[in-house]
């Protein structure tokens, strides 16, 4: 298991974070959240102000008054997949595959017996004399994920490993990874909700240089926290105060939603709504069961084989044909609505 908490000033970074034995934790976040300080706090590339990591029985690093242990990053028994291979070009995969254990002290012999176990398991033992340049990018990433598990990590730090591979790759890799990750202590870095779904027991959502949403990863992604998780997964997200009929949210909004006993009126609450649940029209309706309010369109773009359309209130996902019938445009004044039973609300 691991458990960190560190202060790092200069970047704004705060975390306090635990990954159990065996677990895939997936940590997402905008781009400066802190994600990439996080890794370079926990290899030793970073140094905390104050704070304290333990990995298993090993304590990577206790810092602050009165204490000052710092363990170094060779020593520290991680291995980190980044984007890119970085294979050494001069030598064969089962050399590179090899280089793992033999840095962590196995004979030449064992560390070769541990490298073609691993090419097997990653499929890739037809490639063990070849050199890098004889491969392609997805095999060349293979052959990294076979040399950071030779090496018997106590903790596997992968860097959004498949950000680099055509799209057709991907799907092989991520499936390979679900079988290779397997009881395997391992922090993901992704912008990839895929990937969380595939790969992690838990997510993390960074934002700042702290944490502000873990949890299970269909729990975070159904019910969301923040701005940066709701896009993520492509739900509006509002949160506010909920009421006898719905919620009031904090930008002003009374929103109607089904009825949810177990929240009492009064408490902090999140909703979420479907951009596919949501209608435009030109002119307000008179559905008794569905919800109209009045906004203005802010943007639109494609999505797949809809438009996505961006107004004031919320986006919503309609047909091209419809968009065109309406003739949307930015600045344009619509109706939005939706039905009460598709706002799901859940306690913050």
């Amino acid at each position: 298991m691991l458990t960190v908490t560190a202060q790092l000033t200069s970047r704004g970074f705060d975390i306090d974070l635990t990954v159990r034995d065996g677990e895939t934790l997936a940590i997402l976040g905008p781009n400066g959240a802190g994600k990439s300080t996080l890794f370079d706090v926990l290899v030793g590339l970073a140094r905390p102000d104050t704070g304290c990591a333990v990995l298993g029985e090993a304590v990577l690093f206790d810092l602050g008054p009165g204490a000052n242990t710092w363990m170094p990053p060779s020593s520290r028994g991680i291995s980190l997949l980044s984007q890119q291979a970085l294979l050494f070009p001069r030598m064969t995969v089962l050399d590179n595959v090899a280089f793992g254990p033999r840095s962590r002290g196995a004979g030449r012999q064992e560390s070769r017996r541990l490298a073609a176990h691993w090419l097997e398991q990653v499929d890739a033992a037809e490639f063990a004399q070849r050199k890098p340049a004889q491969l392609s990018g997805g095999q060349a990433q293979r052959i990294a994920i076979a040399r950071a598990l030779a090496a018997s990590p106590a903790l596997l730090l992968l860097d959004e490993p498949m950000a680099a591979l055509d799209v057709t790759v991907t799907p092989a890799l991520r499936r390979l990874l679900r079988r290779v990750l397997a009881n395997q202590t391992t922090i993901l870095v992704t912008h990839d909700v895929l990937d969380a779904f595939t790969l992690a027991d838990r997510v993390a959502v960074m934002n700042d240089g702290r944490v502000v949403e873990l949890g299970e990863t269909r729990e975070v992604f159904e019910k969301p926290r923040s701005p940066f998780t709701a896009a993520l997964v492509g739900l509006n997200l509002f949160t506010g105060i909920r009421t006898q009929t719905g919620l009031t949210s904090t930008d002003g909004h009374v929103l109607p939603a089904s009825s949810d006993t177990t929240i009492p009126d009064g408490t902090g609450v999140g909703a979420t709504l479907r951009p596919g649940a949501l209608d435009l029209a030109l002119a307000k309706g008179n559905d008794p069961n569905r919800v109209y309010i009045r906004t203005a369109v802010t943007d639109l773009e494609p999505r797949g084989d809809l438009i996505r359309v961006s107004t004031e209130f919320a986006f919503a996902d309609i047909p091209p044909l419809r968009a065109a019938t309406l003739d949307l445009h930015p600045g344009i004044t619509v109706w939005v609505s939706y039905s009460p039973s598709e706002l799901v609300t859940y306690r913050l």
